[in-house]
């Protein structure tokens, strides 16, 4: 697997965030409706997933502050 990069961002929310939230939401409303339980909606290769909470959990990351201000 390659390396997952997270980031914090510090902006008010934009029109485009707006979107994808709802759209999260839309989906993962459709997801429990249609009886899917025990995952999260995601967005990969700009497809919506669901991926099953223990795939999810499998693998713990972890952000460093101090790499992003380049004190490590």
């Amino acid at each position: 697997m390659g390396a997952t990069i997270h980031g914090i961002r510090s902006l008010p929310a934009n029109p485009h965030d707006s979107a994808l939230c709802l759209l999260l939401g839309q989906n993962a409303v459709h997801a429990g409706m249609s009886g899917r339980t025990c995952m999260v909606v995601g967005l990969w290769n700009h497809q919506f997933t669901h991926i099953p909470v223990r795939q999810s959990l499998a693998v713990r990351t972890t952000i460093s502050s101090c790499a992003s201000l380049g004190l490590c």
